[in-house]
């Protein structure tokens, strides 16, 4: 047993016992991550969806734009902006 955990079990604190029985984060960054890249992949399947249901083509909008933007369709209004999906910049024309 530890110096710490005999002082928890005896009812004595220190400075650490906050950081010591703080619990861990729940699963790893790396989980964190693929669980960020699923959503804009649920995302982006969204919003072609409705891209599609609306019958604008945001293929032909994106052509002749910088690198890493392209034209997306915003679900709740039905209307084009323009994104850059590295940077999370949008922008409304």
């Amino acid at each position: 047993m530890s110096v710490h955990e005999r002082n928890r079990a005896a009812g004595k604190g220190c400075a650490l016992t906050p950081f010591l029985m703080a619990q861990p984060l729940a699963g790893s960054w790396q989980d964190r991550v693929k669980a960020a890249k699923r959503a804009e992949k649920r995302a982006a399947k969204k919003a072609a969806k409705a891209a599609a249901d609306s019958g604008v083509d945001l293929e032909s909008l994106s052509m002749g734009l910088p690198s890493g933007w392209q034209a997306m369709l915003d679900a709740a209004s039905g209307d084009v902006y323009y994104g850059n999906l590295s940077t999370k910049v949008g922008a409304w024309v």
